[in-house]
């Protein structure tokens, strides 16, 4: 008992010694990217819709992109472990519109829009030689719903106008979040790098109530998919504080 209190104390010195050696760091960080959406599940709404419209005559048209800003904070507890936090804001939309012809001319467009702010909470594990930083990042992004539709379609026949049907936005996000990233020191304080980013989103960013409800028709019964974001973004960080 006594050797196994003595190897604690000694790995307590050990640890308090590293801490004092290594002085906290704290840095103010910026990015700002882009990328596209990308969509999961078994009855994945873009696959559908793009089923829908490929029908129509003529060439369809569609869009996706994924746009991401963020300001983070980042505590370096050891040269090599951070923790990473802030607030950011993304926009990921994905679109698709049709059109036909026959007794009555039919528009049909199908549009996903996921407009969101969000916060990180991310693990940093990092190593710094003389012309940077090379890191990887892993944690959650908790999204807080901005629009009030997620999902809309909307069929347009002739003269009769736009019949729209909507899936709303949760107000409630989660995804779990990789990064790669490298950053060059440009002077003592500042870096200049590239991130690449992957959130697997696991709480979806539409609400799931509105999937069959009965004024939403039968289009999105049992639409159940995960909303995923890649991206690539430029980042600069600055470093309080740093003596060498």
């Amino acid at each position: 008992m006594k050797r196994v209190k003595n190897l604690l104390c000694v790995m307590i010195a050990m640890f308090v010694f590293s801490a004092s050696s290594y002085a906290v760091e704290y840095s103010l960080g910026f990015s700002v990217g882009g990328g596209s959406p990308i969509f999961r599940g078994e009855d994945d709404f873009s696959k559908t819709i793009d089923d829908v419209i490929s029908g129509l005559d003529g060439d369809p048209f569609k869009m996706e992109g994924t746009f991401d800003a963020s300001m983070d904070v980042m505590v370096s507890f050891l040269p090599y472990l951070a923790l990473e936090t802030g607030i950011g804001y993304k926009y990921s939309s994905y679109m698709r519109m049709g059109s036909g012809t026959g007794l009555l001319a039919t528009t049909l467009t199908g549009s996903i829009s996921r407009s969101e702010l969000y916060i990180p909470i991310m693990v940093r594990g990092q190593y710094e030689y003389k012309i940077g930083v090379t890191y990887l990042s892993a944690g959650i992004k908790m999204g807080f719903g901005l629009s009030d539709n997620y999902l809309t379609i909307t069929e347009t026949i002739g003269f009769l106008g736009g019949i729209q049907s909507t899936i709303e936005s949760s107000p409630i996000s989660l995804d779990i979040a990789f990064s790669f990233g490298q950053e060059f020191k440009v002077k003592q304080n500042h870096f200049l790098g590239l991130r690449v980013n992957y959130d697997l989103n696991v709480v979806a960013p539409y609400a799931v109530s509105d999937r069959n409800d009965p004024k939403e028709g039968t289009f999105f019964n049992d639409v159940d998919f995960s909303h995923d974001d890649f991206s690539v973004e430029f980042t600069y960080r600055y470093v309080f504080g740093r003596k060498g």
